[in-house]
């Protein structure tokens, strides 16, 4: 695991799983520890009964 440093900002990417149109992959921002900035994204499924996983692809530390 990437240990985390104090004032810095690291870049998270991600995919989700089991979305009807395949998989979706997104990218967050953690800064500082604290703030996590993402944009929500609205997925569909092809039935009521599947979930949707998400697993991290990547994680970069920026500047």
């Amino acid at each position: 695991m990437l240990p985390l440093k104090p004032g810095k900002t690291y870049s998270i990417t991600y995919e989700v799983l089991g979305a009807e149109d395949g998989a979706v992959i997104q990218t967050m921002e953690l800064s500082d520890q604290t703030s996590l900035t993402f944009r929500a994204t609205v997925l569909s499924t092809a039935s009521r009964g599947v979930k949707l996983t998400a697993k991290v692809t990547d994680i970069e530390e920026q500047g």
